[in-house]
Parts: C-alpha cells; sequence; structure tokens
C-alpha cells in the first residue's frame, strides 16, 4: 500500500491515551480499563452513539486495533471522541519506539453535540482516555483536505484520494494509485529510464518496450525541434527538425 495514499477502505478502532501533545494509541490488553459512558461501536456507519460503558469492550480486539490495520504512512480518516464531544480529521500513525503514536495532520471539523465547528488546529481534549475510529470520509468536501490532492480509485466503487506530493506525476503502483517520483519510475521501468521531474523535462534512453503507439494526430503549430508524429492525414510518421518535417 502506498504511503500517500488516504486509505478509505480499511477500518479500524482502538482507545488512546492523551499525554501532553500525544496520542497514543493503546493495545488490546491496556484498553480493557478505561471507561467512556458514551462511546462509538460502529465500524461501518457514521458516529453513533450508546448508553452502555462497557459497550465498546468486544470491538477492542487485535484484530480491529487501528495499529495493527494500518501501516506507518497510510492516511486515513479518523473521529476522536471523548463521550460527549468528537473530532474528525486526517492523519497517520507514526511509530516511535515502542509506542504507536495518532499523528492529527488535517482536522475537519469539531463536533460538540449540537453544531460542527470547522477546524484550523488540532481540538484540545481535556480527557485523558479518547476512542478512536477509523472509517470513510464523511463527504466529498471532507476528503479532499490536503493540498494538489486528486479524487480516483483503486477499488470498485470505493473513492480514494490521493494527494501528490511535488515534482511527482500520478500513477498507478501495485494496483493502487499514488503520487509517483523519479526514483520510484526507475524502479517501475529499468535504469534505461533517467528521469528529472523537475517541471522541466524527462529524458529516455533505450527504452526495452514491445512497441511504442503514437496517437494520429495533424502537424502541430511551431512544435520544438525533435517533435515526432504520426501523420493522420498521410499516414506516416513524421519528424520535425526545427526547419521542416520529413518521413522517417
Amino acid at each position: 500500500m502506498p504511503a500517500n495514499n488516504i486509505v478509505t477502505n480499511k477500518y479500524g478502532i482502538s482507545m488512546v491515551a492523551v499525554s501532553g501533545g500525544l496520542y497514543k494509541l493503546l493495545t488490546s490488553a491496556e484498553s480493557s480499563g478505561p471507561s467512556i459512558t458514551t462511546i462509538s461501536v460502529s465500524l461501518d456507519q457514521d458516529l453513533e452513539s450508546t448508553n452502555s460503558s462497557s459497550a465498546f469492550a468486544p470491538y477492542i480486539t487485535n484484530e480491529n486495533l487501528v495499529q495493527n490495520n494500518f501501516s506507518a504512512g497510510q492516511k486515513f480518516c479518523y473521529t476522536l471522541y471523548d463521550g460527549n464531544t468528537h473530532e474528525v480529521g486526517f492523519g497517520e500513525i507514526v511509530n516511535s519506539g515502542a509506542a504507536t503514536i495518532l499523528d492529527r495532520q488535517a482536522h475537519v471539523y469539531y463536533f460538540d453535540g449540537t453544531n460542527k465547528i470547522k477546524l484550523t488546529s488540532p481540538f484540545d481534549f481535556s480527557s485523558s482516555i479518547l476512542f478512536l475510529q477509523v472509517s470513510p470520509p464523511p463527504s466529498l468536501e471532507d476528503s479532499l483536505v490536503y493540498e494538489n490532492s486528486v479524487l480516483g480509485t483503486s477499488s470498485s466503487g470505493i473513492p480514494t484520494v490521493v494527494p501528490l506530493q511535488n515534482n511527482t506525476v500520478l500513477g498507478c503502483k501495485s494496483n493502487y494509485l499514488q503520487s509517483i517520483d523519479g526514483e520510484e519510475l526507475v524502479e517501475m521501468f529499468g535504469n534505461n529510464i533517467t528521469g528529472a521531474l523537475n517541471g522541466q523535462n524527462v529524458s529516455c534512453a533505450a527504452l526495452n518496450l514491445y512497441s511504442i503507439r503514437l496517437l494520429p494526430s495533424g502537424r502541430p503549430i511551431n512544435p520544438p525541434r525533435g517533435t515526432i508524429i504520426y501523420n493522420d492525414q498521410s499516414n506516416i510518421i513524421e519528424f520535425y527538425n526545427g526547419n521542416s518535417w520529413s518521413a522517417l
């Protein structure tokens, strides 16, 4: 799974211990102690509440823990809940020694029980123990919280948001849409491709391909020297030397 995708087709839950600015994800054994008066127990719907303080217990298992379902670097939409209010945002888990930390990166809104309040910074929870649920983003608008993001799909019917890093291209690698840099292009196509993805050009040497297809077109206006086309009128591959066209 690429590190720059927002994962939308996986779920996870956990208890979170708040210590200063750190949000440490607890193991299933550590999660068995905290008691929250109202918590989320739905893994496939929006946040729902229940009055039973023990209702979360069956869900806090090793198989459902966020840290056992997501790798470091995978971005996901989360809901943090303290029993009365909650924050919705995007982040990823970070491994810090033996601890797993929730990195809250982008914050969509905070719900105070009545109103949704847009956030520009993380909400400061007063509780020391929180309930964490990972689920798909509430809406399309909420999904596009990262700059230079595009919406696609890597699984049928499941939207995927891909934040593109600077000087990269959008591609499909290991069956997932992702942001691909120059090193990954070399990894995918071999050392015969050398690229400088700096907005200038990509130079290719000795491509080991069975075939290359040129889409038929007319002669472009003011083409740069070295342009090659398949002329759709003459049905001939042509090369532009800077002054005139020649058949290849």
